[in-house]
Formats: structure tokens, sequence, C-alpha cells
């Protein structure tokens, strides 16, 4: 079973090319590259904020850096569970398009 790159390209493209004005037509295409790349910005950022916050907490309550430690894990973990389940909806959305225009192209 090959994937969307063994596909010709007239499958891949979209049957329908976006309006003038429309949303799709609007994104530039450093916009979508700032928009793949967000993944990175946010599996760091997120634990750098709650490693942040949790040694803010472990000062407050004079603990040992627990709340820093914990907080920034769960900062890891939460971003790579985010881009994972986006990812698998990117896929999946990409496989429906792919299966609709192979019926559309059967049907011609």
């Amino acid at each position: 079973m090959g994937g969307v790159e063994s596909l010709p390209a007239d499958v891949i493209t979209r049957p329908n090319p976006p309006s003038q004005g429309s949303v799709e037509a609007d994104r530039s295409p450093l916009s979508e590259q700032f928009n793949q790349s967000s993944g990175s910005y946010e599996l760091v950022l997120s634990a750098v904020i709650l490693g942040i916050g949790g040694y803010f907490i472990d000062r407050w309550l004079g603990t040992t850096p627990i709340f820093m430690v914990v907080l920034t894990v769960l900062g890891f973990v939460g971003a790579g569970l985010s881009i994972y389940y986006r990812y698998k909806h990117q896929i999946a959305t990409l496989q429906a398009e792919t299966a609709s225009l192979r019926q559309q192209r059967g049907r011609s």
C-alpha cells in the first residue's frame, strides 16, 4: 500500500481551488510553514513556562524542586500529546480527501 507519494499529482491536488478572498487563498507559504513549525515552539515553551511556574510554587511553599520537575514533565507530555493528535487528525483528513478524489475519479 503506497502512500500519498505514490499517487499521481492530479489526484493529490484539491478538486476545487480556493476562491479569491477566501481564508485558504489568503494564506501565504510563510504562514503555512509557521503553522507547521508551531509544534516545536509548543513543545519547548509549555515545558519552560510550567517549569518556571513550578519553581515559583516550590519557592513559595519552601519545598524541594518537586513541583518544578513534575510541571516540566507534564508540559512535555501534554505538548507531545497535542502534537501527536494534531498529526493524526491531519493524516486522517488527507486520507479522507484522497479517498474522495479516488471515488470521483472512478465515476468519471
